[in-house]
């Protein structure tokens, strides 16, 4: 009788693990089979960061605490801040955009755009019109796309010039659309290193 037991309990016992078998066969869970997707792959193994990668991040890190400390502000509204390079102009462009409720006096607007460029300028080390501060030659650009501690061989010679030479400053200032309000825009762009006389506006 204890036999027939044993026996009728082995068969159970190996029917349980015949049916896990099968399951672990035919519907395996995702998570023991799952890979990185192709792009997923490419971008952990393929693609590297690049020196001018970490410098956009860290320029992005640097003006974002900057905009914290100081504000930037333009009637009590903080920018938006976002870099971006285009390859075909060769420009790295640093923009701030405003979203403002109102735009009542242009001019007002306009010198609060102005006082945002000088002050990039100013935490980016250079004066109102671009040129380095008191015992420096360049911006702070340079030290932002360089290595910590060391300088490599190969890199350009005058390669803190040309960065700031590169970079341009874009501010934007946008007003809601409402019903009874059509909503403006006030666009002003300078290079860098550009006289604070060349700046350019438009109200497109």
């Amino acid at each position: 009788m204890n036999s027939i037991k044993k026996g009728t309990k082995l068969k159970t016992q190996m029917s349980i693990a015949g049916l896990l078998l099968f399951f672990s066969i035919c519907f395996p869970s995702q998570i023991c089979i799952a890979q990185p997707t192709p792009t997923i792959r490419y971008l952990m193994e393929d693609d590297k960061v690049s020196m001018f990668d970490f410098g956009m991040y860290r320029l992005q890190e640097y003006l974002t605490n900057q905009i914290d400390v100081h504000g930037y502000f333009i009637d009590n509204n903080k920018p938006t801040l976002t870099l971006s390079y285009s390859w075909n102009a060769n420009r790295i462009k640093i923009r701030l955009h405003y979203l403002l409720n109102k735009i009542d006096n242009k001019e007002k607007i306009k010198n609060g755009i102005k006082n945002a460029i000088r002050t990039i300028r100013l935490n980016l080390l250079l004066d109102e019109n671009g040129k380095p501060l008191a015992g420096r030659k360049y911006s702070q650009m340079g030290q932002l796309f360089s290595h910590f501690d060391y300088t490599m061989s190969n890199r350009p010679e005058n390669s803190d010039m040309e960065i700031d030479q590169v970079t341009e400053i874009e501010v934007v200032a946008t007003s809601q659309k409402t019903k009874t309000y059509k909503g403006e825009t006030i666009r002003c762009k300078t290079m860098l290193l550009d006289n604070m006389k060349s700046l350019s506006c438009s109200e497109p």
